[in-house]
């Protein structure tokens, strides 16, 4: 399994404090109280953005009443925006110490800590007591653990209430991977290539686990569109973008955006989609 460390392979996991420098450009002071709609369009690293936490919110009828465990919740941007939407409230779970740290304190300014509470910890060994949630969610997060996955989802399982539901987004393996492919996957994934799962695989997996999977959905178009719109956005914001960061920061980012592309480019990753329930 990825740790802490070999995580910041991942270029997008650097420069964490990059979010500070946005926000300051906005207007907002240090430490000041700041709208969690300002966040948005930064605190999320998943595909599609706030367009899947719609889709989400709308498949799982969310609302006050619901108790959510986000498991590698990065900056919280997914924990943060649910509370606001719907009044959740949310464990957010990171294992990354700076990336936890800025977490936490994104969600105490945006004023939302009553309804989003961080952790920082490994979900394949986290230990909660006397705690059962309503949903898990798992965006982006288990193409990151390797051969250990199976028990990550044994124990988000383990924490959902019986006939609660999970949400999951991932990576999944379409065809075999050639050397090349593999190099990026390890080196600016900071995943195992050898171990990410086909979508058969992860039903499978989730299954075992306890867990009747309802749906699962192809999303390697809309993400291999979602990636080249993201070059696109990103090159022409350099200048602005330089002006705020550094040339370092855009050119490890521009490099990590482009090594994902094109592995979308080759078809031989895709997105998936999966919902279900834990049996009652």
């Amino acid at each position: 399994m990825a740790d802490s460390k070999s995580i910041k392979a991942m270029k997008m996991y650097q420069h964490v404090d990059r979010v500070y420098k946005e926000l300051k450009m906005m207007g907002y002071k240090d430490d000041g109280p700041l709208k969690a709609e300002d966040l948005w369009t930064f605190d999320h690293w998943h595909m599609l953005g706030t367009h899947t936490l719609d889709l989400l919110i709308r498949k799982l009828k969310l609302d006050s009443t619901h108790d959510v465990l986000d498991a590698g919740s990065g900056l919280g941007g997914t924990s943060r925006y649910l509370a606001y939407r719907t009044g959740c409230r949310a464990l957010a779970v990171e294992m990354q110490p700076d990336v936890h740290a800025v977490a936490e304190t994104l969600t105490r300014r945006s004023g939302l800590a009553d309804h989003v509470e961080h952790a920082m910890g490994d979900m394949a060994e986290l230990k909660l007591v006397n705690r059962q949630f309503d949903v898990a969610i798992a965006i982006m997060m288990l193409v990151h653990v390797g051969l250990n996955r199976k028990k990550v989802i044994e124990n988000i399982c383990k924490y959902v209430k019986p006939g609660g539901t999970f949400y999951v987004e991932e990576w999944v393996k379409t065809k075999d991977f050639t050397d090349h492919q593999k190099t990026i996957i390890k080196a600016d994934g900071a995943a195992d290539p050898d171990s990410v799962p086909t979508s058969e695989e992860y039903k499978q997996m989730f299954e075992s686990a306890g867990l009747v999977v309802l749906e699962m959905e192809n999303m390697t178009e809309a993400w291999t569109v979602a990636a080249r719109e993201r070059i696109r956005l990103f090159e022409r914001s350099r200048e602005k973008f330089v002006a705020i960061h550094n040339e370092e920061t855009y050119e490890a980012l521009g490099h990590f955006y482009k090594r994902m592309n094109a592995l979308y480019v080759d078809r031989c990753i895709g997105g998936l989609r999966i919902i279900g329930r834990k049996k009652d």
